[in-house]
């Protein structure tokens, strides 16, 4: 009897620390909205954000940048593919009222979509990318246009990731990027974590009620986990996530870096985005 007492108490320590992280997340939500608080504003905001900077590619990179400031990336019963079947066709402002209220959490396919619309919004030709094996391991990333040269780009903002070509230190278009895989050359490609505007939280905010569907022990052995994590921990500890990564690479013959997913382009992507990862493969460049 004691011990059942004693793991409950646990179990409620940990829903109540949740909690707890709960509300510390929502307190920091005053910095993602410190200068917008509205979809229209927030659009304001990067409109007069980015006429700071001369270069295209560099607009692009700080749209991404604050998108990913703004998104509630999270695990648990808020997942917003959980919330509404209809999510992979929600407006851009129907995605920030999701994360300016706390209403749901995004992962990677609701990430890209919500880049893809703002870049829209913007004026940006803009596609979402879904790679890798539907059983095993998949990504999901944003392609935009330039509108000076007419070049695409790949946007991560699920990991707020930037990719330079080692040589030039040129932000990487994505035909050339898709060439170098093609061709086994990933060790010319860097890739970037870049930084924040304030720390990141893994938001958690469904997991106590996902612990209420768990067996005792599984409840304790969660209840005592941290359930905040920044973004660096929370790469960290997708270990088992690379492992599934690698095994799809290794089905498909490719190199165990979890870059070359971008060479499995799932079925149900754009004509568009199939078209140019094949014109892509037929390029030569000069590297």
């Amino acid at each position: 009897m004691k011990k059942l007492v004693f793991m409950l108490l646990i179990i409620f320590t940990g829903i109540n620390a949740i909690s707890q992280n709960e509300s510390v997340l929502y307190k920091n939500d005053s910095l993602k909205y410190l200068h917008h608080d509205t979809y229209e504003l927030f659009l304001q905001f990067l409109k007069d954000s980015i006429a700071m900077f001369s270069s295209d590619v560099e607009k692009l990179i700080y749209i991404r940048k604050k998108v990913a400031s703004v998104i509630d990336l999270g695990a648990g019963s808020r997942d917003v593919s959980l919330l509404s079947n209809n999510w992979v066709h929600l407006s851009a402002q129907q995605y920030y009222d999701l994360f300016h209220f706390n209403t749901a959490t995004v992962k990677c396919g609701g990430t890209s979509i919500f880049l893809k619309n703002v870049y829209e919004n913007l004026g940006y030709e803009s596609y979402t990318y879904d790679m890798g094996c539907p059983s095993l391991y998949t990504h999901q990333v944003t392609i935009v246009k330039s509108n000076e040269d007419d070049v695409y780009y790949v946007q991560d903002a699920f990991y707020n990731i930037s990719y330079y070509e080692h040589k030039s230190k040129k932000y990487l278009h994505f035909d050339k990027m898709i060439y170098l895989l093609n061709k086994r050359k990933s060790r010319k490609i860097k890739v970037k974590y870049d930084a924040y505007d304030y720390e990141f939280t893994w938001d958690t905010t469904g997991l106590s009620q996902v612990l209420l569907n768990r067996e005792i022990k599984t409840k304790v052995k969660r209840a005592l986990k941290r359930v905040t994590l920044n973004r660096k921990k929370f790469i960290n500890a997708s270990q088992k996530f690379n492992q599934r990564a690698k095994k799809c690479l290794v089905q498909n013959e490719l190199p165990e870096k979890s870059i070359y997913l971008y060479l499995l382009p799932q079925e149900h992507n754009s004509e568009k985005i199939k078209g140019l990862i094949v014109e892509a493969k037929k390029e030569t460049f000069e590297e």
